[in-house]
């Protein structure tokens, strides 16, 4: 663990009585198996307790898996189902990235599958995700109605841009898919991160070098996921995917990214939310394909690091497709604080970025839910995407930016 993200974590230590201490005596996560051998892209999650704070989110999570070791959002969703406009219809279907976003939550926090009880949750939530990897290696197709959505053709035969809840099923469940194998290193698990990556290079968009996942005209958020996943397999010095394909990613940033340093989409909608939260996915991938784009660059990290974070509960419902462009001003974004957090993470002189990571721990910390007993570890739904996931997304979600500092070593890191 870098030595200010380890003082930074220090800061946020509840008081030796605090529930969440004895969440983290207890909890349910044991040391790594001697014959494992997880990448060493992953050794900073091993050796040390988690975060109490961690330790109770991780707690919340195994209470609320589902016992086929998935998690459902909606069941888990104060603000209930609805409320974002084209979505609705597909929340049903949005299991298979929950449950993905789910285990990279405890695998990031130090959990292994199968060890102790955190690790069992995590093993479960594995077999989910293998069991809904369709045998062309798709991951989320699980039946008919799901599968019709995943392969929609138009009336002139050509396969038009995939709903939202296929692309997010199968981005991040190739990222978790590709984590999980370098974890395991189980010659089952490489082979379905092998097969959903595979898929990536299969689809190649007719018009960009490149699949409609990481089309221009389409969302930079999941294509975020499926590079990560890529980026993660080349760092364990793995060869699963089309070698080419990083090579495209890195067109791909750079069509989409914007002198002011945003990265836009190309399209009647050209960002979310002000695009903070695609602009900060940006920014950390561009950092490790390499893409340097000079002046741009920094004013990237200009637009993330001078920005605090804000737990903002009041945000403007879109009443229609066309709003989600509006910029509602600083808001609570998941998605941003996650990618933020793994940018900030690599800048280890810039004291913009420890100032921003201290504020995102302090935030999290202070808004963590203690009562009622059923709720206490998680975080509540309050940012766009919340009321898609429920608390399963934004409990996941907070665990990833704040493990975001020991979550990965990349290119030989300490």
């Amino acid at each position: 663990m870098r030595a200010w993200a380890a003082e930074t974590l220090g800061r946020c230590v509840p008081h030796e009585d605090d529930w969440r201490v004895i969440a983290a005596g207890t909890v349910l996560m044991a040391p790594l198996p001697e014959d494992a051998r997880p990448t060493a892209v992953f050794a900073g999650r091993y050796g040390v307790l988690p975060s109490p704070y961690i330790a109770a989110a991780a707690r919340w999570l195994v209470r609320h898996q589902d016992l086929d070791g998935s998690w459902d959002g909606s069941f888990h969703n104060p603000l209930g189902t609805g409320g974002l406009p084209g979505f609705t219809h597909e929340m049903a279907y949005a299991r298979p990235a929950l449950t993905g976003l789910g285990l990279l939550a405890l695998l990031q926090a130090g959990a292994y599958p199968e060890a102790g009880r955190i690790g069992v949750a995590a093993a479960h939530a594995a077999e989910y995700l293998l069991a809904h990897q369709a045998e062309d290696g798709r991951v989320g197709v699980f039946d008919d109605e799901a599968r019709a959505i995943a392969h929609a053709v138009d009336p002139e035969g050509k396969a038009p841009p995939k709903p939202l809840v296929a692309l997010f099923n199968h981005a991040i469940g190739t990222w978790a898919l590709a984590e999980l194998a370098l974890t395991t290193r189980s010659l089952a698990h490489e082979r379905a991160a092998s097969a959903a990556l595979h898929v990536l290079a299969v689809e190649r968009h007719h018009r960009h070098p490149w699949s409609r996942w990481f089309d221009p005209t389409d969302d930079v958020a999941y294509a975020g996921y499926a590079i990560l996943a890529l980026l993660v397999e080349r760092a364990a010095g793995e060869r699963w995917s089309d070698g080419a394909l990083l090579d495209e990613a890195a067109q791909y940033l750079k069509h989409v990214s914007r002198p002011d340093g945003r990265v836009y989409h190309e399209n009647v909608r050209p960002h979310c939310f002000g695009g903070y939260d695609s602009s900060a996915t940006g920014l950390f991938l561009r950092g490790l394909l390499p893409l340097d784009l000079g002046e741009a660059e920094s004013r990237a990290r200009a637009l993330l690091l001078e920005s605090s974070p804000v737990w903002n509960d009041r945000y403007p419902i879109p009443q229609t497709i066309a709003q989600f462009g509006d910029d509602p001003g600083p808001i609570a974004n998941l998605h941003l604080w996650h990618f933020g957090a793994l940018a900030a993470a690599r800048y280890d002189g810039d004291e913009r970025a420890r100032a921003w990571r201290a504020a995102l721990v302090k935030m999290l910390a202070g808004h963590q839910r203690v009562t009622p007993w059923a709720d206490a570890g998680a975080w509540d739904p309050i940012d766009p995407w919340g009321r898609v996931g429920g608390r399963v997304y934004s409990t996941a979600a907070s665990m990833l930016a704040w493990c975001a500092p020991t979550a990965y070593r990349w290119d030989g890191e300490r």
